[in-house]
């Protein structure tokens, strides 16, 4: 038996595939394309409200995608070998950078 940590990843994510992970990579990118058309809403006018507002929901996305990244690390963490861990960590590495580069607009 070894004795490497193995982290229990289900509390960040249930899995790392399938339909319940497919719906919360689907979400976050509806989401992103929301945000994006908020895009005119940021002047030199607008209303502390509302930036408050845009603010949050920036903040959501970054959590999902936070998530997301943090399941996949810990994985890999746990076994740098493991040629799925890998897989995922360059899928959603790649996912969260298109969807972030979408959201550059906001920096």
């Amino acid at each position: 038996m070894s004795n490497e940590p193995v982290w229990n990843l289900k509390d960040i994510l249930p899995s790392y595939k399938g339909d319940e992970f497919d719906a919360i990579i689907t979400d976050v990118k509806s989401r992103v394309s929301a945000f994006e058309q908020k895009r005119a809403e940021l002047d030199a006018n607008i209303e502390p409200q509302k930036l408050n507002s845009l603010l949050k929901e920036l903040e959501q996305l970054d959590v999902i995608l936070s998530r997301v990244g943090a399941f996949g690390h810990l994985w890999f963490s746990e076994d740098t070998t493991n040629d799925d861990a890998k897989a995922f960590v360059a899928k959603i590495e790649q996912i969260s950078t298109e969807l972030e580069n979408k959201l550059l607009f906001f920096s």
